[in-house]
């Protein structure tokens, strides 16, 4: 047995190096392949169970992609966005985060900011309420919509996702005809402020006072929080 794993060993050794850097590739690749496979046979088990559980889910498609939404009886604009701040605020409390109302630039949806060392036990605190359920995370992009969009159900968020200076929850709502009333235009965003003595203490102050949510004068910056503008959006 031995002697027939060497002279293996010594057959490979006489295969050109672009052969054996091709079959590596082409195995590389398979092992790839096989592993999205059963990711995805994983979602599709834990998404099936999901709407087996709860006769107002649904799943359907919108702009391509399969969704789940809640179906409701009665609908309006401002029921969705409290809906989706209740989601958040349910893991603030639970986790014991102070946070606070943020003015918001679209009347569509509610803003609250969160100290940054805060994100992970705010993370952690979503996925024990809300691991079994149809809530999404999204990273919203400059126009405010939906730039990458991660399911809970699905498992682990996109990395993006939960390292965004802005991290948007929401449960989609639909009318009993499948209509998408209440979408991601909805969501609860969570900003993540960081102490203003930290900003002013950094490298790049200059430049990162320079893209602040909020403009105020630095001699006023003393015990407060800052936030970064997302990018696109004006500064006040």
């Amino acid at each position: 047995m031995l002697v027939t794993a060497r002279l293996k060993r010594a057959a490979e050794l006489l295969i050109p190096h672009s052969v054996r850097a091709r079959r590596e590739e082409e195995r590389l690749r398979e092992r790839v392949r096989v592993k999205e496979e059963r990711r995805l046979e994983r979602v599709a088990r834990r998404r099936a169970a999901l709407l087996d559980s709860d006769a107002d889910l649904r799943s359907y498609t919108a702009e391509g992609t399969e969704r789940i939404g809640r179906v409701v009886r009665e609908h309006t604009a401002t029921g969705a966005a409290d809906r989706n701040l209740d989601l958040v605020l349910r893991a603030l409390e639970h986790a014991g985060i102070d946070h606070f109302l943020v003015p918001g630039r679209s009347p569509q949806r509610h803003v609250l900011g969160v100290h940054r060392s805060r994100r992970k036990d705010l993370l952690e605190a979503m996925r024990e309420l809300h691991d079994d359920s149809p809530l999404y995370a999204l990273a919203p992009g400059p126009d405010g919509k939906a730039a990458r969009i991660s399911a809970y159900v699905d498992g682990a968020l996109d990395a993006e996702v939960k390292s965004g200076l802005v991290i948007r929850f929401a449960e989609l709502l639909l009318s009993e005809h499948g209509d998408e009333f209440g979408g991601f235009d909805h969501g609860c965003d969570v900003e993540f402020w960081r102490d203003a003595t930290k900003v002013l203490a950094g490298e790049r102050a200059e430049h990162a006072l320079d893209r602040l949510r909020v403009k105020i004068p630095v001699d006023a910056m003393e015990g407060a929080l800052l936030a970064r503008a997302p990018t696109g959006s004006p500064t006040y």
